[in-house]
């Protein structure tokens, strides 16, 4: 991986242009047919249209493109190694500490808690990113984003400060009981009170994508600024702000939490060709606005998805678009209902790059789960991470119970509970990965550390 250096100074020279005679891979016989054309500044070559700037020089748009090129080549930022940003040993060549400074506050995290989930997402919930969290009903989501509420509260191993969460919800009512059963059971909390790690969870209701794009527009930041600059903030008139902040416990956002993205999108926009273009416009905006929201203010977005039952991916089946093959969600209806992939017409992209054999890599589904993440591949190329959380069929028995210790009349619930398993399908921090894990009354507890697991044999890959 490769990093340019860059500097507010070069930015203004990027923008404005440059004499290109001053450039080293520029040719001097190029030099003169720019000169003669009037032209000066990169700027001036580099936004003009190929066949005008072809037709100002009258040259052919080969030997045009070819000038370009060279103009283009002799302005790209010469790219710095990681290894040099991260090496103890700085010469004056290498970048400067602030360089450094930058790119470990790129890699701090948000712990979850427990250790073997965070080596599963490469170190815990990254700040600055966006993470998807996704999974059938009962699967734990809920609990995995209450129980990160809380930790994102604590001193973390990463060089990150404890702050505050931001939860936008779409259920109708909190599972407050449920958040403060979680914090008596944390281990590290300090001198507080469970009740005051709820001071730090600013809640919202969603109740439909209209409203959270209001929120995550003005309200999440005009929250994230306020928490920002607590020494300055005037509430005088909110006696409980007021002793909040003097006693000190409110903390700066760190955390954004959405739960669920799907329960809002869903029922919003109907199943026409408009309504689907309309709904992938919507969830492109929403995307490109969280990520900005991540990077600006440093904090780490969670986003809360569900899933859709998969028909297409059947066991021994050809990876090919067919009119049977069909999809829960909507999305993925209309992405298999282009004439050129639908009416026994033949698509004109390689088997390799059709969408029912690419979606296997990052939707989620396997030879054993038929899920896959809702809101189809839009909304997939707008996060950096997705975790799927599912259940196994199989149980655990639970510690210190045993079948032999419950009678006949109580549930087998109080011995055994369901197994459940945590994948990650995608991410730029870790492998794909997975680990087995159990829900009781302390929230999300793996059962081993991750393990690496290969997605489809060689030959599915093709």
């Amino acid at each position: 991986m490769d990093r340019a250096k860059s500097s507010p100074g070069r930015s203004v020279e990027m923008l404005n242009g440059v004499d290109f005679r001053s450039l080293a891979g520029l040719t001097p016989r190029n030099q003169a047919y720019l000169l003669k054309a009037g032209l000066t500044t990169t700027l001036e070559v580099l936004c003009c249209p190929l066949p005008n700037l072809a037709r100002r020089l009258g040259l052919p748009p080969s030997e045009t493109e070819t000038i370009v090129n060279e103009i283009a080549a002799s302005r790209v930022p010469k790219p710095i190694n990681v290894g040099h940003l991260i090496s103890a040993q700085l010469a004056d060549s290498t970048p400067s500490y602030e360089d450094c400074t930058e790119l470990i506050n790129r890699s701090a995290c948000i712990a979850t808690g427990d250790t073997h989930f965070d080596a599963l997402l490469g170190g815990g919930i990254r700040v600055g990113s966006l993470t998807e969290v996704v999974g059938a009903a009962s699967g734990g989501k809920s609990q995995f984003g209450l129980k990160l509420a809380l930790y994102a509260q604590l001193p973390s191993t990463s060089n990150i400060a404890p702050g505050g969460v931001i939860h936008i919800t779409s259920e109708a009512s909190f599972a407050s009981g449920r958040l403060l059963e979680l914090a008596d059971q944390l281990e590290l909390q300090g001198d507080r009170s469970p009740r005051e790690f709820l001071d730090n969870i600013h809640l919202t209701h969603l109740r439909d994508m209209e409203t959270l794009e209001h929120i995550v527009s003005y309200s999440v930041p005009e929250l994230i600024n306020r928490h920002a600059n607590r020494p300055s903030l005037g509430h005088d008139n909110d006696a409980r702000e007021a002793k909040r902040q003097k006693k000190g416990s409110l903390l700066p956002i760190r955390l954004l939490i959405i739960d669920s993205l799907a329960a809002a999108a869903r029922t919003e926009w109907d199943t026409s060709k408009s309504g689907m273009f309309e709904r992938s416009k919507s969830l492109i905006d929403l995307g490109e606005k969280l990520r900005c929201l991540a990077e600006r203010y440093r904090i780490a977005v969670v986003v809360i998805n569900q899933v859709t039952d998969d028909f297409r991916h059947q066991p021994g089946a050809p990876a090919t678009l067919t009119p049977e093959a069909t999809q829960s969600d909507p999305a993925e209806e209309f992405l298999t209902s282009t004439p050129t992939m639908q009416g026994g017409l033949q698509s004109e992209m390689p088997a390799e790059l059709v969408y029912a054999r690419q979606h296997k890599y990052f939707g989620g589904q396997s030879a054993r789960l038929r899920k896959t993440a809702a809101l189809g591949l839009q909304w997939t190329n707008c996060i950096s991470t997705r975790l799927m959380l599912s259940r196994i069929s199989s149980l655990y028995e639970n510690d210190g119970v045993t079948p032999a210790m419950t009678d006949e009349t109580e549930s087998k619930a109080q011995a055994y509970s369901a197994r459940r398993r945590a994948t990650l399908i995608f991410s730029p921090f870790a492998p794909h990965a997975t680990l087995e894990w159990k829900l009781d009354k302390a929230g999300y507890r793996a059962l081993g550390p991750p393990a690496l697991c290969e997605r489809y044999t060689h030959r599915d890959r093709g």
